[in-house]
């Protein structure tokens, strides 16, 4: 019996490495693969190939250098409009600005520290909108 998240790989980038810690172990307990960046330009390398190798992509906003919010923009003009199922891309702040987070492009923004009860809340919608179309 394989896990449904099995094989499912997310990219997180965070640039603290106990909070990229923490999300990565929640995220691999449920099954996951787990990608982990701490900057946005290595990030990008990653986003840029196609097709998308991601389900979830998980963006702090305050990253060295390049931004979440600078990332996700770059992402949804370059990237999203090539794949013919984009990951999600959900923003991480420890004070979550909703409608900046709309305006850039993500598709959620979620307060830190993530949660054990909100990660299997997002894997769980995640496996649904994820799930072979009947």
């Amino acid at each position: 019996q394989m896990s449904p998240t099995r094989r499912k790989r997310i990219l997180i980038v965070e640039d603290c490495k106990i909070a990229l810690a923490a999300m990565q172990q929640l995220f691999e307990r449920l099954g996951f693969c787990v990608d982990a960046h701490m900057d946005g330009e290595s990030a990008m390398t990653q986003l840029a190939l196609l097709p998308p190798r991601y389900v979830l992509v998980l963006l702090d906003l305050q990253l060295p250098g390049m931004s979440g919010y600078a990332v996700a923009s770059w992402y949804r003009e370059h990237v999203r409009s090539a794949a013919a199922r984009p990951p999600w891309v959900v923003a991480i702040s420890a004070d979550p600005d909703v409608d900046a987070c709309r305006d850039y492009g993500f598709d959620r923004c979620l307060p830190k520290p993530l949660t054990a009860e909100v990660v299997a809340m997002l894997s769980r919608q995640l496996l649904a909108v994820s799930a072979p179309r009947p």
